[in-house]
């Protein structure tokens, strides 16, 4: 599995891009902790932060990209 660079948000909550997707992990009110991948909570709480991290990047690693990369740098006309 790859390494991803995780950093801190004002919110104390830590965020990665992953191939191209925003994950962001923390801990939530109620002491668990939590995963949102490109927008979108992960189902379940976790019981550590590197839990949450792994289900994460995971998840984002199964999400295929919305936009190709050549659309990207060369618009959609290809």
């Amino acid at each position: 599995m790859a390494s991803y660079i995780w950093h801190t948000s004002r919110k104390s909550n830590e965020f990665a891009d992953v191939e191209g997707i925003h994950c962001v992990v923390g801990k939530n009110k109620f002491g668990a902790f939590f995963g949102l991948v490109d927008g979108e909570f992960l189902p379940q709480a976790f019981s550590s932060l590197d839990e949450a991290k792994d289900a994460a990047v995971s998840e984002a690693s199964q999400r295929p990209f919305s936009v190709s990369p050549f659309e990207e740098l060369f618009g959609e006309d290809l």
